[in-house]
């Protein structure tokens, strides 16, 4: 009974007070946003109706003005013309356009006399033309000179302007109604003679039409509507006795505080918060009246009461809450509702959940609840678990009895405790295969570096004689895979630069066990090998094509179930091309060893092949060693026999000279002055050089050579042991057109007959 109390009291108190805070919440940001919008319309239809009427005030007034600018253009323009010209085309145009207006009282034009009058100095002084209407119907024509004292004040500000404007209202009397006074207005446009006042064309117009327009203007009830005028005075308001009147009447604490006269003189949108001397509370917009080109601005104003714009609001927010405050009620007697028809199963289900907290389960604690809801889902979810630890429980005990092939339905995919039982079972199953893995992994990793090291040493016993070589190799990897034919094809190195030209000859074959005598040459990209050596990567190939009865080579004349191509790679250069062919399909790891096996036979015969031109570039060293050898010892004997002449030197000069001729013929020679620069060139030595004699002379003597280990110290050592009298020989790389030549040269310096070096010859040969 504790337990069931307690849930309803959870149920009553904490989701009764989250529900209700919740609800409370949102009922109450829906009232407010839907209040707020409601006044946000009823404010925007205050202004947009103050605007429409401020646009009829101004599209009622907009014609007027229109006329005044456009007479006072046409008058501007006519007044080059002759004095009693103008003033007659100025009569006769006021008098055609005058009756199309019926509504305007007066229309007249007033010109400054020191605009017209060439000579009149005075900066005031006008005559004005006017067209009045009488109460008899008629038109009155009059003439008059104005300001001829100086310009009153509404002129003065006027003329200083200079612009179109709309002036103040005032009474006056129109011929319709001589007995009463009507509030009236003028729009005048000034005449401008190249921008300087020149004058001024207006139209007195009535304005007793806006009273209706204010008074018409009620979008709410009880709102007032009120006009002013550029200097903010009344000029239309539903009492007579405000009329021109200033705006301070009506808002005597506001009008400064919200700089009223600033905001009608710019013509600016504003609204504001009034308050009366009763305390009422108004909202109040200003909307300008913008006559087109005028530089004067009038106002429409309209005061609403707030408690009739927030009405509608208001009453809505009363209907809101007594609606909201009814739906808590209900919600608080289903809430006791819901809570008596949980309490009563999750009893039975709390002692079900206590005997499992206990580690009991058995089939007869399972629970019969059809409450339709989640209670009842509850319940089955609980049925389930007891049948699930049931399942469980007999699987472990099959499990500890050794018998791994009992299994359960697990719950779901979420069953941790029955995904631990498969999981152990399963990895009792997998144990022995995981081991057997581990053993067949161990016998291919030992397979693999057995043939390395097998291989290894074939490579090492056939390093001097690249045939064996080749031949064990292929014959040795063919048993090892147990393939039935194999070939290897190696880079022709004449053409190994050229790799447009490059070409793989077949170096040997075995085929079943047998060696075999053939004669291929492939190119690089042609056919399976050359595509191989071309990609520089291993291919595999199970699906052999219907039209390749054989391997290329010929190695056989059964059709292989599989192919390998293996690249020779040294250095990121295909230099040959292994190709086995077998009846079985290759495993995965012994493709693997033949990738790890062709990285060191490629380096092998590279090596092999290496060691063989080092061998036979050997063998044609010595004997360019032994030939060179020879003529050392016959340029000695030639050395040796100058030497011996040399003391009796002006004596066998001659004979000197036909000896330097004769070697300069067969060897290269070269005469240096003392200081060691180019004097004389034979000509053999200039056609090996490939350069003109001029390119030559005057050169020093080390320019053109290349001693390995010598520096600049060591050729001023050289030079200077020659020019002390010492004949030197120095083996040297000369400079020749396309690559260097190693040359033997024989420096010889010539003394006179005080024994004083004066040239040096130079002898030389390859």
């Amino acid at each position: 009974m504790a337990l069931r109390l307690r849930i309803k009291h959870r149920i009553l108190f904490l989701v009764l007070l989250v529900s209700a805070l919740i609800y409370i919440i949102s009922i109450g940001y829906i009232i407010t946003s839907t209040r707020r919008v409601m006044l946000e319309e009823a404010y925007s239809k205050v202004v947009l109706s103050a605007q429409k009427s401020a646009n009829a005030v101004s599209e009622r007034i907009d014609p007027y003005m229109v006329l005044s600018l456009s007479l006072a253009s046409a008058f501007a323009d006519s007044s080059h013309l002759s004095d009693a010209s103008w003033r007659s085309q100025t009569m006769q145009m006021m008098r055609r356009i005058y009756p199309l207006y019926p509504e305007i009282v007066s229309l007249w034009s007033s010109w400054e006399y020191s605009a017209i009058s060439p000579g009149y100095a005075k900066p005031y002084g006008r005559i004005a033309y006017a067209l009045e209407r009488q109460p008899s119907g008629g038109i009155n024509e009059t003439v008059e000179e104005l300001s001829l004292t100086g310009d009153p004040a509404p002129y003065a500000a006027f003329k200083a302007l200079n612009k179109p404007s709309l002036f103040e209202p005032y009474l006056g009397v129109v011929a319709q109604s001589a007995a009463n006074r009507v509030l009236m207005t003028t729009v005048a446009a000034p005449m401008q003679k190249n921008g300087v006042y020149a004058g001024m064309v207006g139209c007195d117009i009535p304005l007793d039409w806006l009273q209706g327009v204010v008074e018409q203007l009620q979008p709410f009830e009880q709102s007032l509507a009120f006009l002013l005028s550029g200097e903010s005075k009344i000029a239309a308001y539903h009492s007579d006795s405000l009329l021109l009147r200033p705006v301070e009447i009506l808002f005597p604490h506001d009008a400064e505080r919200e700089e009223l006269h600033r905001v009608v003189r710019e013509g600016r949108e504003h609204s504001f918060i009034h308050v009366d001397s009763a305390g009422r509370r108004y909202f109040v917009v200003m909307s300008p009246i913008n006559i087109r080109h005028s530089a004067t601005h009038w106002s429409l104003g309209l005061m609403v009461p707030l408690r009739v714009i927030r009405h509608e609001a208001d009453q809505s927010v009363r209907i809101s809450v007594l609606v909201g405050v009814l739906a808590l009620l209900i919600l608080v007697g289903l809430l006791i509702q819901i809570s008596n028809s949980i309490s009563r199963p999750i009893e039975r289900v709390t002692r079900v959940l206590q005997q499992l907290g206990e580690g009991e389960f058995s089939e007869g604690m399972k629970l019969r609840i059809h409450t339709r809801d989640e209670i009842e889902r509850m319940t089955v979810a609980l049925n389930q678990l007891i049948t699930g630890l049931l399942e469980k429980d007999r699987l472990a005990d099959s499990i500890a009895k050794g018998d791994l092939s009992g299994d359960i339905t697990l719950l779901s995919d979420r069953d941790r405790l029955g995904l631990s039982l498969v999981a152990m079972r399963n990895g009792l199953r997998e144990a022995h295969e995981l081991q057997e893995q581990r053993d067949l992994d161990t016998e291919r990793r030992t397979w693999t570096n057995q043939g390395l090291a097998d291989f290894s040493e074939i490579l090492r016993k056939h390093a001097d004689n690249f045939e064996e070589l080749c031949d064990d190799l292929l014959s040795s990897l063919l048993r090892f895979l147990g393939a039935e034919q194999g070939a290897i094809y190696l880079l022709d190195s004449a053409l190994y630069a050229d790799t447009r030209q490059q070409e793989y000859y077949l170096k040997t074959v075995f085929a079943w066990g047998r060696k075999r005598s053939r004669e291929v040459r492939i190119s690089r990209g042609i056919g399976l090998v050359g595509a191989c050596a071309m990609e520089r990567e291993l291919l595999f190939i199970t699906d052999v094509p219907a039209d390749y009865p054989s391997i290329p080579a010929a190695v056989g004349e059964a059709k292989p179930k599989c192919l390998v191509l293996i690249p020779l790679l040294h250095e990121g250069s295909t230099i040959g091309v292994i190709e086995i062919a077998s009846f079985h399909v290759f495993e995965p790891y012994q493709l693997e060893f033949l990738k790890l096996l062709s990285v060191s036979v490629a380096s092998s015969i590279f090596s092999v092949q290496i060691g063989a031109q080092t061998h036979a570039l050997l063998q044609q060293s010595q004997e360019q060693a032994e030939k060179l050898k020879a003529k050392e010892e016959e340029l000695r004997q030639n050395l040796e026999e100058m030497a011996a002449t040399q003391e009796n030197a002006e004596l066998l000069s001659s004979a000197f000279h036909n000896l330097v001729e004769s070697l300069a013929s067969t060897m290269n020679f070269v005469e240096y002055d003392t200081e060691g620069y180019i004097t004389e060139v034979g000509t053999r030595y200039l056609q090996l050089l490939g350069k003109s004699r001029e390119m030559l002379l005057h050169t020093y003597f080390s320019d053109s050579l290349h001693v390995e280990g010598w520096g600049r110290k060591e050729y001023e050592q050289f030079w200077r042991e020659i020019r002390n009298g010492q004949t030197r020989q120095v083996d040297a790389l000369v400079r020749l057109p396309g690559a260097d030549q190693l040359m033997h040269e024989f420096y010889i310096p010539i003394k006179d007959g005080d024994g004083r070096v004066f040239k040096v010859i130079k002898l030389s040969y390859c």
